[in-house]
This record gives structure tokens, C-alpha cells and sequence, in this order.
């Protein structure tokens, strides 16, 4: 906690109020130990680039309107939760969620020449990624978890969500 909280909150707690949570099972010093040996086991490499990034960009360099970027947001979020999905890239996660979304909304070309140049890939790499993608937003129908559809569904995000995609 002590380590997400540093990276997460503006002002994180300090150790010594780790120590009262703990009720003193721990001592501040090994508490800091503890934290040394997760961070070096780690190689202090904590970060990881959200897939929202890469769609941002991709977005921006695509220069299609406000609602293909809430369509790709929408997919993306709505497949958070899909343990498949977690061994592509997150660079690849948002090309795909874009390329579906300007497949969705019949946009030029699905994926341009400046989209391949942002992303470095071609829509042949997307492929795999786009299908299992699809294969998730086949069970929008049937999902409990509306959180995501609910949220995309107000008029603030363009009722993306009330899309039919599989016409």
C-alpha cells in the first residue's frame, strides 16, 4: 500500500501511519525494508502505460470526430475485465479499439496511412487483437456489468454505447 499510495495519491501517507494500521506489527524500518525488497525485486519498474494513452493519440493523429473516440474508449473499457486481452500490448489494445470503431462508424478507411505511421502497425498485426475484441463485444448483450454501458450511454459521451454493431 505504502508503495501505490506514493505513486498514486498527491499526498501519500507516511510510515509511521502504516505502522498505527498495523498496530505496530511492523516497525518503520521494516516496513521501508519491505519496500526496498518489493521495488528492487521489481527493478523499480512500476510503470505501465494505460491503453487510454495510446488511444488519445492515435485519436489525434487520426483527426476523426469526438464520437469515434468514445466509441474506441467504450470498447476498450468495456473489456477490461477480459483475462485474454491482458497479453496484447496496450499500444495494440487501443489501435484495435479504433480500428473497430472506425470500422463501426464507416470512416474513410479503417485504418490510414497515418494511423500505421503513430502506431506502427498495419491492420494485418491488429487482426488477432480486433477479433478477440469482437468476440467480447458479441457479449454486450448478455453482460451484467453495465457500469461501462450505462456510463456510455449519456448523451455526454454521445450515446456511443446504444450503438448496434452488429448490423
Amino acid at each position: 500500500m505504502l508503495i501505490a499510495s506514493k505513486y498514486e495519491e498527491i499526498y501519500a501517507p507516511e510510515v509511521r501511519d502504516f505502522v498505527y494500521v498495523t498496530d505496530k506489527s511492523y516497525s518503520k524500518e521494516e516496513i521501508i525494508q519491505m519496500e526496498y525488497k518489493i521495488l528492487s525485486t521489481l527493478n523499480f519498474d512500476i510503470l505501465s502505460v494505460s491503453p487510454l494513452t495510446f488511444l488519445k493519440r492515435y485519436h489525434f493523429v487520426s483527426g476523426d470526430n469526438l464520437r469515434s473516440f468514445y466509441l474506441a474508449q467504450f470498447i476498450l473499457e468495456f473489456s477490461f475485465l477480459e483475462y485474454k486481452l491482458l497479453f496484447y500490448p496496450a499500444s495494440m489494445k487501443a489501435a484495435s479499439c479504433l480500428y473497430i470503431s472506425r470500422k463501426l462508424l464507416k470512416l474513410d478507411k479503417a485504418w490510414n496511412q497515418s494511423l500505421v505511421s503513430a502506431s506502427h502497425y498495419d491492420d494485418k498485426e491488429l487482426k488477432p487483437c480486433v477479433k478477440d475484441f469482437c468476440k467480447i463485444l458479441e457479449l454486450l448483450p448478455r453482460i451484467n456489468l453495465k457500469a461501462a454501458v450505462n456510463k456510455f450511454s449519456a448523451s455526454k459521451y454521445m450515446e456511443v454505447a446504444k450503438i448496434n454493431m452488429f448490423n
